[in-house]
């Protein structure tokens, strides 16, 4: 039975084995010369590196319209659900005028 694991100190057992870890070096070398180029290149798993936090715009508009598709069409027989479904829009209503510098109530 052949072996086929090469090591630098010991040799493949044949030339195509021993061809194809030269190759994958060569490779792997060429892989870590590119990364080292791109300035601030971190894998998105690497430890303190975090998505940027939305803006407040960004979550009161999320928020709304997730809103709007869980309770844009209440159900007009079950009257908690509308209660539900008015407090969470007005909820977001808010949320959404915080979030362009503009309290509720102002400019009346």
């Amino acid at each position: 039975m052949t072996d086929h694991f090469a090591r630098p100190d010991v040799p493949a057992s044949s030339d195509r084995v021993a061809e194809l870890h030269r190759l994958a070096r060569e490779d792997l070398a060429k892989g870590q010369q590119e990364r080292a180029s791109v300035p601030n290149l971190l894998p998105t798993y690497a430890a303190g590196v975090h998505a940027p936090e939305p803006s407040d715009l960004d979550v009161a508009i999320a928020l709304g319209r997730r809103s709007l598709t869980k309770y844009g069409q209440p159900d007009f027989g079950d009257p908690n659900g509308i209660s539900h479904a008015h407090g969470h829009l007005t909820e977001s209503l808010r949320i959404l005028l915080r979030a362009l510098g503009v309290e509720a109530g102002e400019g009346e």
